[in-house]
């Protein structure tokens, strides 16, 4: 039986990794660090409980109410409904790009995170929304990532990963925790999925990917040819 993704944290009074407006929040010590990376090792994914920070979940959600969604494929894995950028990605957009928080989950997985890209989509019962097995892992994408924006509970949904040529699963979890957010391994010997969710609740996520390479910042000088000038 295949156990959940992270150790029982209950005995840690703080989250290790807590984003807020400000920037992240950051317990790694080294039983909080040490604890993670042995779950990264193992399972090859960590949850990362109570990662927004309680006011910079409720901002998100006042934007994401008057988001405006539409339907969204994945040519390799499904399809969703994914909402048009506003303030709500934006605002973790540029967050999940500070320094400090690429270099805590540096430390965590020990790969050369540099930059992050994400976006809220949605997955409603009753429909066959959803991502099928796929890899994601395009030219500098290293880590996935899913934080849980749904209010109430949401039935389904569940995470997996399995090893791409043994399709032995490696670890699934469900991140139905308000807030809470998991990262997971990419790469050519591995694969995940989403499954439908299921009940009466859509299952609301912003997901996106850890590159490595030019910064985001290196990259918007490049594209807007401001040096030297």
């Amino acid at each position: 039986m295949i156990g959940p993704c992270c150790a029982d944290l209950t005995d840690v009074m703080r989250p290790a990794i807590t984003l807020t407006h400000d920037g992240p929040v950051l317990d790694l010590n080294d039983s909080s660090l040490g604890r993670l990376r042995a779950d990264w090792l193992a399972r090859h994914c960590v949850v990362l409980e109570r990662f927004l920070d309680p006011r910079l979940l409720a901002a998100v959600r006042r934007q994401i109410a008057s988001g405006t969604f539409g339907a969204f494929v994945h040519e390799e894995s499904g399809h969703e409904a994914k909402m048009d950028d506003n303030a709500a990605v934006w605002l973790l957009d540029f967050l999940m790009n500070g320094p400090e928080l690429l270099q805590a989950i540096g430390r965590v997985t020990d790969r050369p995170v540099t930059w992050f890209h994400g976006r809220v989509y949605r997955l409603t019962p009753g429909t066959d929304e959803g991502h099928d097995w796929h890899k994601d892992y395009e030219i500098g994408r290293q880590i996935g990532v899913s934080v849980n924006l749904t209010e109430g509970a949401f039935a389904g949904g569940v995470l997996q990963l399995r090893d791409a040529v043994t399709k032995v699963t490696l670890s699934e979890v469900a991140n139905t925790g308000s807030g809470d957010g998991v990262i997971f391994r990419l790469g050519d010997d591995v694969q995940h999925r989403v499954l439908p969710v299921t009940g009466h609740v859509a299952r609301l996520a912003f997901a996106g990917w850890f590159y490595t390479g030019p910064t985001l910042r290196e990259r918007l000088v490049h594209r807007l040819d401001f040096r030297g000038q």
